[in-house]
This record gives C-alpha cells, structure tokens and sequence, in this order.
C-alpha cells in the first residue's frame, strides 16, 4: 500500500491469477500470474517482495520461474520467509550477488513500528529493543535470548514498557 502511495509501479503476482487480480484491485495496482514473471523481465523492475512458502518450489515451475535467467539483472529481493536466511530465492540473491533482505529484517522493522504506533516508548528504548531483537536473529552471535521466550519478554519490562503505555484511542 505504502509503494503505491507514494507512487511507485506495483504488480502482485499470485499463482493464480485471479487472485492477483483481485488483490491489486484492492491495493488500486496492476495483477498477474507469477507464471508470467519473464514477461516482466523487460520492464526492469527492482525490488522482488516473495511471499511463497518454502514449500512452493517444489513446484518445478516456480523454481524456474524464480531463476536468475527470469530476473533484470540489478535487483533487491526481500524473502518474507523468517528466521531462515538460506531460503531458496535468497540464496539466488546471493549467488548473483543482488541485494537480500531477509524476512526477520522486516519483522524487526514491523514490530518496532507497531512499539511506536501503540506504545510510548523512548528513542533510548527503541533502540535497546532493537538491539535485544537482533539478538534473536538467526546471525546473531549472541542468541541468549532466544533460550526461552521469558528472556525476550524480561527485558522489555525492565525498559519501563507495560500496559500503561498504550496509546488510549
């Protein structure tokens, strides 16, 4: 929603391609078939947001589809798959060196907005959040908090966040 407000060229692509349609309906952009990803090579587009399973490229076809052969040759792919880092789209990223952003990448950056829209934390705790979450990613040297869900949530209380801090409506 945010790309096409701010005015970029947006395509859901869906195995079926109805349903892309009516999603980019929704979201007021273009839809297509993700079996027409070729196709759209022309158009040079750069970022690819993939939001298939790990179980979809057992499809002979995705896997096709989503090779380095099918893709304008600068490009950020982002992989919504988290925690894991090696999935099969990122380490296509790697191989032909374009840009990977992994999926607990984002979920950092959704979760510490939502701290900010609902919460009223400081910038100081903003930044000791972020900081405890990156441990918790899968390239962390220092996965302490990831033993059991009470060490993350710890934490987070002694920053001074609590129900309290919810943002009345």
């Amino acid at each position: 929603f945010e790309a096409v407000k701010q005015g970029a060229t947006v395509v859901i692509l869906n195995r079926d391609s109805d349903k892309a349609e009516k999603i980019a309906l929704e979201f007021h952009c273009q839809g297509n078939s993700i079996y027409n990803l070729p196709e759209l090579k022309k158009d040079n587009y750069n970022v690819l947001i993939n939001t298939l399973p790990r179980s979809a490229y057992i499809d002979g076809d995705i896997k096709k589809i989503l090779s380095s052969n099918n893709l304008p040759r600068q490009l950020i792919i982002m992989d919504i798959i988290y925690p894991e880092k090696n999935t099969p789209l990122l380490n296509l990223a790697k191989l032909h060196e374009f840009t990977a952003i992994y999926g607990y990448e984002m979920y950092i950056e959704q979760a510490l907005l939502q701290l900010s829209t609902w919460l009223n934390p400081s910038l100081e705790q903003l930044k000791q959040i972020e900081l405890m979450m990156a441990d918790c990613s899968p390239e962390s040297e220092y996965p302490r908090h990831r033993q059991r869900l009470d060490n993350v949530c710890l934490p987070a209380r002694d920053l001074g966040l609590s129900q309290s801090h919810l943002l009345q409506p």
